[in-house]
């Protein structure tokens, strides 16, 4: 099979303005495939034909049908047009679906093409002449104003080969679809085929898909298995950006199948009833555009009923552009950045169109500055795959985003994504979690890092005279962020010497509590009355009692009190008694000693070790367990090490 050329050319043209006779001219491939096409005597439906190139390549042609009544037809087809062939009779001239299939091919973003005149064995030379001027006059101001302009004729042959070459150089001089992203196919045409069963058609808009791949059907879910691909005829292995492609699924009845869904592939995209986007309405209209007017939605090859809002004005004046967002009656899958129109149910009109940013999140304000604001954002970032792997993050909020649904979300391919991932990182634009194959954007990090530094700085003037925040408790203020998360911001901030973590609390790099010269003094009395006491320590209560009498009082004593008990001066066990830390290493030096000496230490041992009473030294006793000095048998403790 010859080399694809993954350029599309599609017809557009008037109704009986010779298209498909056109195309049967120059390819040799009658496109009309209806029974009733051929009764008729007018194309219905999209028809499909090739011509191979000089260059060995194959080009791909559709052929779309021109009565007004089939446009949603033509739209289906001409979503995949990336150069047209506009056709307009000598006889007839511009006429009105001339005019829309214009419109609507220069809504899509076509700036390729050339016009074939046609049907000039029904003309003389002046009518010929007054035809070609009425064409160039026309097109003035459009894509096509420098496009060449071909008199043929489909009957006897005349300035077919002409055509045929100005087509072949216009797609030889055009670069071939990319085929970068994942696979996405809107379907234009389902059937079975005898002996294969279901076969699906289009062509895919990004991505590629091979046959044993499997895809999946949106909207609906279902999912097939690709048990073989076509090409123009041709049995290919597969199916690329850009070309017209047939698919037989397996694992697929074709009868829950239809023109609108897409082919995908599996778990990256969703349907949604809420899009946005840019709208430009043509500027031939005689009245303004107001929300809430109903409308018909094409995109890809679906047509849906919908309302149209619109966000940053309260109307739009033809000629004008407005920002949109459209609320549909049944789902539809969109990409970033595709292209769509918008047409009035009834009279059936073509009001304009532009380009969908993708599915809205939520129904927007209309003409918020927030929403405003957003949007504008959305629209700048989705111009690139930096930017949009950029915004989704940012969309995510202070959260990780697990790489697998990143690359998901971004609608790029495993080696554009990886790209743009290296790209963001060298940027700074997005942070990567260590061990945690997650990323975050680096705008959320920064929010983060500025909420801990808050939430301590809060801690800090409620509690003046301490250290600072223990991590449980500074972590419970932030529960919804993962535990991950929260360790990676709290080192960045210790890193960045923004933090410190002393006595296992946290507290601004530049803190310390200060204490006046009464507030010092009562610091060292409660001291002196813990070391004095040692292994007989008083409550809590008894030292406050003695040193204070007001409620005030009572508030400064115990955070003095609880700053002593972070700087590790005073050590707190069980039953709420408080040891002095000189305390508990000499009792850890007396415990050693009198086992050093002897196999085994009894309670009663121990309370005449310490001379103290049994409330005290059994509390000793299970510290020094605790850290490992000794370990119990019974009522008998033994060194736990030499």
């Amino acid at each position: 099979m010859p080399t694809i050329h993954r350029i599309i050319v599609g017809t557009a043209g008037h109704i009986d303005h010779g298209k498909t006779s056109l195309i049967r001219a120059l390819t040799g491939i009658d496109a009309d495939r209806l029974k009733e096409e051929k009764k008729r005597g007018l194309t219905i439906d999209l028809g499909f034909a090739f011509l191979d190139l000089p260059s060995g390549k194959r080009l791909g042609i559709i052929d779309v049908p021109g009565h007004e009544k089939f446009i949603k037809n033509m739209v289906a087809g001409a979503t995949g047009i990336d150069i047209v062939l506009l056709v307009v009779a000598a006889d007839d001239g511009v006429m009105p679906q001339t005019r829309e299939h214009l419109d609507i091919m220069t809504i899509l973003g076509i700036q390729r093409g050339l016009v074939a005149l046609t049907k000039i064995d029904l003309v003389d030379e002046d009518l010929l002449e007054l035809a070609l001027e009425d064409i160039r006059e026309y097109l003035q101001g459009t894509f096509l104003a420098d496009a060449p302009i071909i008199p043929v004729s489909s009957t006897t042959g005349e300035g077919i080969d002409k055509l045929r070459q100005k087509l072949y150089d216009i797609a030889q001089a055009s670069p071939p679809r990319s085929a970068e992203g994942v696979f996405r196919m809107p379907i234009q045409r389902v059937f079975a085929a005898k002996g294969y069963g279901t076969v699906i058609t289009g062509i895919p808009v990004s991505g590629s898909v091979g046959i044993g791949e499997r895809v999946e059907i949106l909207p609906g879910g279902v999912q097939g298995r690709v048990r073989a691909i076509q090409a123009y005829k041709e049995p290919i292995d597969q199916a690329l950006a850009g070309h017209s492609t047939a698919l037989n699924l397996a694992e697929v009845n074709y009868k829950i199948l239809h023109r609108g869904m897409s082919a995908l592939r599996p778990g990256v995209f969703s349907s949604t009833k809420l899009v946005e986007g840019e709208f430009f309405y043509l500027p031939h209209h005689k009245r303004t555009l107001c929300s809430y007017t109903q409308i018909k939605l094409h995109t890809g090859t679906s047509e849906t009923f919908g309302k149209l809002v619109i966000l940053d004005r309260r109307e739009i004046l033809p000629g004008e552009k407005g920002i949109i967002q459209i609320i549909l009656s049944n789902p539809v899958v969109v990409g970033h950045n595709d292209r769509y129109i918008l047409r009035l149910p009834s009279p059936p009109l073509t009001l304009g169109g532009g380009v969908l940013w993708g599915s809205s999140t939520k129904r927007w304000k209309a003409r918020a500055n927030s929403t405003l604001a957003y949007i504008e954002k959305k629209k700048n970032d989705f111009a690139t795959p930096e930017g949009r792997v950029r915004f989704l993050l940012e969309e995510e909020g202070i959260a990780l985003v697990k790489i697998s649904s990143l690359q998901r979300l971004s609608l790029l391919d495993e080696k554009h994504f990886q790209q743009t991932l290296q790209q963001l990182l060298q940027r700074g634009d997005i942070v990567e979690i260590p061990n945690s194959h997650s990323y975050i954007a680096a705008s959320q990090l920064k929010e983060a890092q500025e909420k801990v530094i808050s939430q301590i700085e809060d801690f800090h003037h409620t509690h003046p005279l301490s250290w600072g925040i223990g991590f449980k408790q500074l972590q419970s203020a932030f529960s919804q962020w993962e535990s991950t998360l929260f360790g990676h911001v709290l080192t960045s901030l210790l890193n960045a010497k923004k933090l410190k973590k002393k006595h296992n609390l946290y507290s601004l790099f530049d803190f310390s509590p200060k204490l006046t010269q009464t507030q010092n003094e009562l610091k060292q009395k409660i001291e002196a009355d813990f070391l004095t006491a040692l292994f007989s320590p008083p409550r809590f209560e008894e030292v406050c009692e003695k040193y204070t009498s007001s409620p005030q009082q009572k508030r400064e004593f115990a955070s003095l009190f609880q700053l002593l008990c972070e700087e590790g001066t005073l050590i707190p066990l069980s039953n709420n008694l408080y040891f002095h830390q000189q305390a508990l290493q000499k009792a850890k030096d007396l415990v050693i000693s009198y086992l050093q000496k002897h196999p085994v230490l009894l309670s009663s041992e121990a309370k005449s070790l310490f001379s103290a009473s049994r409330k005290f030294t059994i509390p000793l006793l299970e510290y020094l367990d605790s850290q490992g000095i000794t370990y119990r048998q019974g009522n008998e403790r033994r060194l736990a090490s030499t």
